[in-house]
């Protein structure tokens, strides 16, 4: 398949971090181990041009809180963040009395600098990722409420907003495997929203995982954003159904695919492609599917891999009228589709499906 071939890559950062500082030489050694696997920016406490902190993943603050001065700098500086920002103090002694001013302005956890410095990635980087794939999954649940919104006002989508989202996905997961991101989603409550959020992960988790470039992880990743866009026309009631669906339910549920083609090709904001999976992610290889019936090679690799990724989500999400199956029970399933799904690409699908790969991510994604 085309998008497996590899090509010359590109460093991909997960996430960009803000260093907090009185004294930048001091600093210098935080920044540089931070900077190994992250976008490291030292910020002077005193500048009034410094950046707003909501722009960046998580912030550390390596300011001594020795004096009320430095205490109301730091509060300052910190005003008006979200609470759910990711706040590390570095301590030169880590005392008792640093950890109470730390806690008191909102840190989520206090570091010693020999330890930050030797050991960044074990201490602060892991809980950095952990915090970007939350942040992230907000604002995913946040975009979806926006389109679905959008779609019933009769409002142009907001394609800016969504393509940032596909790739704020992909940072979020570079780095990560997908377990994190299953877990965060599991506090989300819209099975619809989450759903297609199960979706992404997955089928951006296949572009990691094959190193694809950082072009075609961004088509997989847009296109499984925007593969359920149609739902927004389907009833509530129907959609959030806590029983079985009726066979006049599924029928309507089933129209979501052309619902989603027409919002699509209506907005003309979007590539083809992504309006291809919108309306095709329900064909099978063996013509059965729908609502076209394509057969074989009319079917796309970018449809395929999106289909593979959305079985593979249906079956493995608990609703409140079944069970999920156990990954390896999915996976099995999915390898009795042959004729209707690309086994290639259920057979490449298998170590995400089943969490084979022990290693996060890489974050090397070609140009």
């Amino acid at each position: 398949m085309a998008f497996l071939t590899p090509g010359r890559a590109r460093l991909f950062m997960s996430y960009k971090i803000a260093i907090v500082t009185d004294d930048a030489e001091r600093s210098r050694d935080v920044a540089v181990a931070g900077s190994d696997s992250s976008d490291a920016h030292l910020v002077d406490i005193g500048s009034d041009a410094a950046p707003q902190l909501d722009s960046f993943s998580s912030v550390i603050i390596d300011v001594p809180l020795t004096s009320q001065k430095s205490v109301a700098a730091v509060r300052r500086i910190l005003a008006g963040i979200s609470p759910s920002l990711l706040k590390v103090f570095v301590a030169d002694t880590a005392s008792r009395r640093d950890y109470v001013q730390a806690n008191f302005l909102g840190a989520q956890d206090v570091v010693s600098r020999d330890l930050i410095v030797g050991e960044f990635d074990t201490v602060v980087g892991k809980r950095i990722r952990a915090a970007e794939v939350a942040a992230t999954a907000e604002k995913i649940e946040a975009a979806y409420e926006n389109v679905f919104d959008a779609v019933q006002r009769g409002e142009p989508l907001p394609a800016e907003s969504l393509n940032a989202s596909a790739d704020q996905v992909s940072q979020a997961l570079a780095g990560n495997n997908i377990e994190t991101w299953l877990e965060e989603l599991k506090k989300h409550h819209s099975y619809t929203h989450r759903h297609s959020m199960h979706v992404t992960g997955f089928a951006i988790a296949f572009g990691l995982h094959y190193r694809m470039r950082q072009a075609d992880v961004h088509r997989l990743a847009i296109g499984a954003l925007m593969h359920d866009v149609g739902k927004a026309k389907i009833p509530l009631e129907i959609l959030d159904k806590p029983t079985s669906l009726t066979e006049r339910e599924k029928e309507i549920i089933a129209r979501h695919p052309v619902y989603s083609c027409e919002i699509l090709e209506k907005d003309g904001q979007f590539d083809d492609e992504v309006t291809d999976v919108a309306r095709h992610h329900h064909e099978n290889l063996d013509g059965s599917g729908y609502p076209d019936g394509l057969v074989g090679r009319e079917i796309s690799d970018l449809v395929r891999i999106v289909t593979v990724a959305d079985v593979f989500s249906a079956l493995v999400d608990k609703r409140s009228y079944k069970d999920s199956l156990p990954r390896h029970v999915a996976y099995a399933v999915m390898c009795d589709m042959d004729g209707k799904l690309d086994m290639d690409i259920v057979r490449a699908f298998e170590p995400i499906a089943l969490g084979a790969e022990s290693k996060a991510f890489p974050s090397k994604l070609e140009h």
